[in-house]
Parts: structure tokens; sequence; C-alpha cells
């Protein structure tokens, strides 16, 4: 659900501004906040207008609808007017209707619905007592950095072997006793983990650094 990107990244920008670093990296986010959120503003309508678009219409969907809410309630205290008032609006209508729709079902109290519940529905709380948080606005540069292409582990890794130079880097970090020593270090750090489960296979459980 990008809802949970957009949750994260308001909590981001929270910690930006408490630690005073109104920068680029800030003025980046906040401007993917409100463009996200302007979508949300034109595009998003309540699930349960829809149910038949559901592959599964249960209590669930009214929880999410929480998340939505509070998504553009939080983006309300990035923007200004009167756009601020367009998402406050439109946040606090999405609220209604999820309670709603989550008093609709008997299953209601599940334990999927109370898991929701108990994180947006504090959040809606809030905001119903307390009005949006305002938050510095901060002007985006006239251009933005050129995006760059994603490109995955295992792609970077296929691309390295592709070439003899890549595959004597390989080779090289194999042969180093300090790289076996740190991979060792981290399987006995995870294993005695309390809730160990083996690391994901990556750059911290590569000895060969290929990843990297």
């Amino acid at each position: 659900s990008y809802t949970v990107f957009l949750v994260v990244l308001s909590r981001y920008l929270r910690l930006k501004h408490e630690s005073g670093e109104l920068d680029e990296a800030y003025a980046y986010a906040q401007a993917s906040l409100l463009t996200y959120a302007r979508w949300m503003l034109e595009n998003e309508r309540p699930y349960f207008d829809c149910p038949e678009a559901l592959e599964y219409p249960t209590e669930a969907w009214a929880g999410q609808e929480l998340r939505k809410a509070n998504v553009l309630r939080q983006a309300a205290g990035h923007a200004r007017p009167p756009l601020d008032q367009q998402l406050w609006r439109r946040g606090q209508q999405l609220a209604d209707r999820a309670w709603q729709d989550l008093n609709r079902f008997q299953s209601r109290l599940s334990t999927r619905a109370v898991a929701l519940v108990l994180a947006e529905g504090i959040a809606d709380a809030f905001f119903r007592i307390h009005g949006p948080e305002r938050f510095p606005l901060v002007d985006p540069p006239k251009a933005w950095p050129a995006a760059k292409a994603f490109v995955s582990q295992k792609q970077r890794v296929l691309t390295r072997l592709r070439h003899p130079a890549g595959i004597a880097g390989v080779m090289a970090r194999l042969s180093n006793p300090i790289n076996w020593w740190r991979w060792w270090r981290l399987r006995q750090r995870w294993s005695h983990s309390p809730r160990a489960t083996p690391p994901p296979s990556g750059v911290v459980n590569d000895p060969t650094g290929i990843a990297s």
C-alpha cells in the first residue's frame, strides 16, 4: 500500500524538523508528500464505494481507509492555502466514512482490524482534538537532480560476473580472511539474537562483497 510509505514519509519529515534539518532532503520529501496528496485528493474514493472491486470486502478495508485519511491530514500540515484546507476536509470525510464502514461489520473486533485501529484510530483521535500539525514549508530548488534508474542487487552481481575484472575482484574478496571474519561475526550476532533468524542474503551476508 502506497499509503504505508506516505505514513513513513510523514514520520521522516517530523524527525527532520525536530533535528532542525530543513535541507534539500526535507524539501524533496515534503514536495513528494504533497504530490501524492494532490493525486489522492483528485482520485481516491472510499473502498466501499465500489465493493465489487475488492476480492475480499472485509472490515480490514475500513481500517485501511483510516490510514488514507490520516495521510491527507498529515499532508495538510505541509501545504499552503487553499490546498491545506482541501486536504484536511477530505481527510475528515474519509475518516468519518471509515468508522461508518467499520462499524457495519460484526467482525470489526478481528485482530487485523483492531491492529489497524490501534495505530490509525489513535492518530485520527489526535487530529480531531488538535487539528492539523503545522510544519515549516521549504521551497524546493528550481530543478531536482536527474532520477537514477534502480539496479537490483542481483543485476549488479550478474553484471560483475560477466567480465574478467569482475570475476577477479570476487576471487580477491573471497581470498581475504578479513571478509570471512566479518561474515562470521555477523552470523554469530544473529544466532544469539532473541528473535534469531538467518540474515537475508545481501551485502551484510556477503563475504565476497560483489553486491556492493
